[in-house]
């Protein structure tokens, strides 16, 4: 087609052979700017889309995180304007009271016969708190305890060790005197037996080395076990003193109650 095209503008154009050529070659340049620039302008219009997404994204971003603000000062301002009741501590230590300063001023002016309800409600506070501490001075005992017994095992350990290791060195002392007779005594090669001993003297060096090591590990548990000892006495003397105090509250109180029913038959009387 293009050579038919080209033999028919040589025939009706007076124009030369070079000239055609170089229309030819003007319009397909043309053509590829042509092609060229719809090419960037294609890539222009998939990168302002591109941008358009991104900044509907960020506007996305930027309403959610506006909204979470609001609901967060809606939270805080609804927090603030609850008001803080504020309690006063009761006479009793390590409990605060529920009862407010006006209601303290009113029960100063109760009655003493009408305190007695009140004064048996903090009795069984007071014995409700001891029970309490007593359980924690068991819990630091038990804790005492399970320390001692890991150290105690520990120190057993080693105590194992630095046996074997004496062990080791009485059998590599028993073949250095072997050695040592046979050398005396002129048999086997002198050479070898000079190295064979001073190979065996090594590892006892070794080995005694490693005993002095374990024997340091073992003095040191052993010092803290007798640390914990008697910190171990200490905190059972503790706990069986509580217990002997509590005991003999037990008992009074016991006495108390059984001595009311007989005062008030007195009175009946």
């Amino acid at each position: 087609m293009a050579r038919s095209i080209y033999y028919q503008t040589l025939k009706k154009s007076p124009l030369t052979k070079k000239d055609v050529i170089y229309g030819m070659r003007m319009s397909f340049e043309v053509g590829q700017a042509r092609v060229s620039q719809i090419i960037f302008g294609l890539k222009r219009v998939t990168q302002i889309i591109t941008c358009e997404q991104r900044r509907e994204n960020v506007m996305k971003k930027f309403w959610h995180m506006g909204s979470a603000v609001l609901v967060a000062l809606s939270l805080l301002a609804g927090c603030s304007s609850i008001p803080v009741l504020k309690r006063t501590t009761s006479k009793i230590p390590g409990v605060k009271s529920s009862i407010g300063s006006a209601q303290e001023g009113l029960y100063s002016q109760v009655p003493a016969a009408n305190r007695a309800p009140v004064r048996e409600a903090e009795f069984d506070l007071k014995e409700a708190q001891a029970k309490v501490e007593l359980s924690r001075e068991k819990v630091k005992l038990a804790e005492l305890q399970k320390e001692r017994a890991l150290l105690e095992r520990k120190c057993a350990d080693f105590g194992m060790k630095f046996s074997e290791i004496n062990q080791k060195k009485a059998e590599l002392e028993v073949e250095i005197k072997k050695v040592e007779a046979i050398d005396n005594s002129n048999l086997g090669d002198k050479e070898k037996n000079i190295k064979e001993i001073a190979n065996l003297k090594t590892k006892k060096l070794s080995m005694e080395s490693d005993g002095i090591q374990v024997k340091a590990e073992f003095d040191t548990t052993e010092l803290k076990i007798k640390k914990l000892i008697k910190e171990t006495d200490a905190q059972i003397m503790t706990v069986q003193k509580m217990e002997n105090k509590k005991a003999q509250k037990s008992t009074k109180t016991e006495a108390q109650k059984s001595e009311k029913p007989r005062a008030q038959k007195r009175k009946r009387r």
